[in-house]
């Protein structure tokens, strides 16, 4: 049989080091982000947008700074999400519409009409003519109507 060697680690010894490690937090740098959003950063920035300077010149001068790693887009994208953020806005892109909600959805859907239903046999569907609704009575009674050319050719199929 082999003998195997059992460790000479102090379990207790390393319990309590890394005990004693978890009440100091890792040292990091700051992120150019983190240091854009500053207010030093800030203040500055604001200047040289008063004095002229567009977001991606003042990107394109940030990322050519000896030891920032970012490329200039990324600089860019950083502003103008730290420009919104100060605004309030974090989360909306710049003329974003509010994202629909289930209720907005769902009322935009029209109710499935009940004669269109598939029946028994697999394959076949129904060939009654659906009840129209006032809004199409009125649009029909009127004239020609408009037909979406995108449900009109899918109707020739």
């Amino acid at each position: 049989m082999v003998e195997t060697k059992t460790s000479a680690l102090d379990v207790e010894k390393l319990l309590s080091a890394l005990k004693e490690k978890t009440k100091e937090p890792p040292p990091r740098e700051p992120t150019i982000m983190a240091l854009l959003a500053s207010d030093k950063f800030r203040e500055v920035i604001s200047e040289l947008e008063g004095n002229g300077y567009t977001t991606p010149e003042i990107a394109s001068f940030i990322s050519k700074q000896e030891g920032v790693t970012q490329s200039e887009t990324t600089i860019a994208l950083y502003l103008r999400q730290i420009k919104r953020e100060a605004k309030g806005d974090s989360h909306a892109k710049p003329g974003a519409t509010k994202p629909k909600t289930a209720k907005t959805r769902t009322a935009e859907k029209p109710a499935a009409k009940p004669d269109e239903t598939k029946s028994d046999k697999p394959g076949e569907t129904s060939t009654a003519k659906p009840a129209e609704s006032p809004a199409t009575a009125e649009s029909n009674s009127g004239g020609k109507s408009f037909t979406n050319p995108a449900f009109r050719d899918r109707k020739s199929l």
